[in-house]
């Protein structure tokens, strides 16, 4: 028999290409971890269209930086809208807040020009602004971009004006000509009773605007009419074009801090309303005009001795049918004038005159009539009120040209009932038969006119002939004549004068 071997037991050792398997898994569960731990929320944005927006590809950006990517679109549940579902980097994830806004951009035209010209090349993506609120992961997109201030340096402020007119995104905004800012956008007031324009001023420019800065719509052009005639004004071109906001600091205010930042002020229609305004406290007066105040309206100057103090601020009527009045509010600037309580100034009495013959405007005068009672400020209602009297100038040459043009209306009318009467027309109809009997026997007279006529010169020939050619010499027939017969009536007057000394002669006869 064999005698068996004893069993030995091998130890082997670990072979080190496990250590490689092992690596890779140690690398990709600490990847995974990684990627699981900086793995930011994940967000809901709704807008009423996906227009543009991939899953995959849409990025979502801060300030030109990636800060999240679009991974799912889906429906909502009644079909109305699109959920946009994000993620976010985990960094982003304290500053998404109910404050926090997101809208798609994307190319847009508009007059103010052209915006997005970049997504025609990367595509359309969402930008997003941090907002303070409290933490959420829900947000409602924004269907247009929100007004935001430019990068730079600069100040956003916000003007209120009753309606936008022409101004759009982009308007830019003028001091005496020079463009310095331009219009973000605008919005309406939560009471919809006015606009909120915001605009941003760059800097250095931004130091201009202060507490008594007058900003101004300096959209199209402005026509006025005055003395000189009609007169045109346009900031530039561009504001004709897409509308325009100008302002101004008058130099009293230069001592004035700089406005600060998101500071509200008025926005007025035009440049003459702007700077015609009182800068501090108004003082309002009324006036009651007798008659009508056609071409009186809220924004009517007011002027004494041609300089104007103030506008009308109220026009409106009171009391009943056949008692009504019309009294007129008055703000005037107490720069400019004031009238204290009391007796009024000799003669000064409010009174309406026309502005402008050809647009018939007319302006509020406070003018001086020195045979005018002394008068004094009354209280009949708000304010203190100023004696009116009948307006002068062009209103009585209306009222006399109206009057003219009434009795030469009322003359043509008479003509016509003349020239259309019956009685007119038998006159015209006689007179027409006249004058044909008239042409019949005309002929007749002229002829017998012509024969008189020829006999007369046969008379005048043979007066000639008695007269002779040389009356001078006395040869002619005629002056013979006479003086034969002047011889003759000499004869009978020696006879005549010797009978009556002597009447016997007719029976003795003459003695020597």
């Amino acid at each position: 028999m064999t005698e068996a071997r004893e069993a030995r037991v091998q130890h082997r050792r670990f072979a080190p290409i496990w250590l490689v398997p092992i690596a890779a898994v140690a690398v990709a569960g600490w990847l995974g971890f990684k990627t699981v731990s900086q793995r930011g929320p994940l967000i809901t944005i709704t807008f009423a269209s996906a227009e543009g927006i991939e899953a995959g590809r849409t990025r979502i950006m801060l300030r030109n930086v990636e800060v999240g990517l679009v991974e799912l679109l889906d429906l909502s549940r009644d079909l109305t809208h699109v959920e946009v579902h994000g993620r976010m980097h985990s960094d982003l994830a304290k500053h998404l807040t109910t404050g926090t806004r997101f809208w798609v951009v994307r190319p847009r035209l508009g007059v103010g020009g052209v915006s997005g010209l970049g997504t025609l090349f990367s595509g359309v993506y969402i930008e997003m602004e941090p907002g303070r609120g409290s933490r959420t992961e829900d947000f409602k997109g924004l269907e247009e971009p929100p007004v935001l201030p430019p990068s730079g340096e600069g100040r956003s402020f916000v003007l209120r004006a009753i309606s936008l007119g022409s101004l759009s995104r982009g308007s830019p905004v003028y001091y005496r000509g020079v463009p310095v800012g331009e219009v973000l956008g605008a919005t309406l007031a939560t009471d919809a009773q006015s606009v909120a324009v915001n605009i941003f001023i760059r800097g250095p420019h931004d130091t201009l605007v202060r507490p008594s800065t007058r900003f101004w719509n300096a959209s199209g052009i402005e026509l006025s009419t005055g003395g000189a005639g009609f007169k045109a004004r346009a900031e530039s071109l561009q504001a004709v074009i897409i509308g325009g906001i100008a302002f101004d600091t008058r130099p009293e205010s230069a001592s004035e801090p700089p406005s600060p930042r998101d500071s509200e002020f008025g926005l007025f229609a035009d440049k003459d309303d702007a700077l015609s305004t009182p800068y501090g406290p108004q003082v309002s007066y009324r006036v009651l005009f007798d008659g009508a105040v056609r071409g009186v309206d809220v924004g009517t100057p007011v002027e004494l001795l041609g300089i104007r103090v103030g506008r009308v601020t109220d026009v409106h009527l009171e009391g009943e049918a056949g008692r009504l009045r019309v009294p007129v509010t008055l703000t005037l600037d107490p720069e400019r004038v004031l009238l204290h309580w009391g007796e009024l100034p000799t003669g000064l009495r409010a009174e309406l005159q026309t502005a402008s013959l050809l647009t018939g405007t007319k302006v509020v005068a406070l003018a001086f009539h020195p045979h005018a009672p002394r008068a004094h400020l009354t209280f009949e209602g708000r304010y203190p009120e100023i004696p009116a009297i009948p307006g002068t100038g062009f209103e009585d040459v209306a009222e006399s040209a109206a009057r003219l043009l009434a009795d030469a209306r009322n003359l043509i009318q008479g003509a016509n009932q003349v020239l259309h009467s019956p009685e007119l027309a038998g006159t015209l109809k006689n007179l027409d038969a006249l004058t044909r009997e008239a042409s019949t026997k005309i002929g007749p007279t002229m002829q017998s006119l012509q024969g008189a006529s020829a006999q007369l010169e046969k008379t005048l020939s043979a007066t000639s002939g008695l007269l002779g050619s040389s009356t001078a010499a006395g040869t002619g027939e005629l002056p013979r004549a006479l003086r034969d017969l002047r011889e003759a009536s000499r004869s009978v007057r020696l006879l005549t004068d010797y009978l009556e000394r002597h009447p016997e002669a007719l029976v003795q006869g003459k003695r020597p």
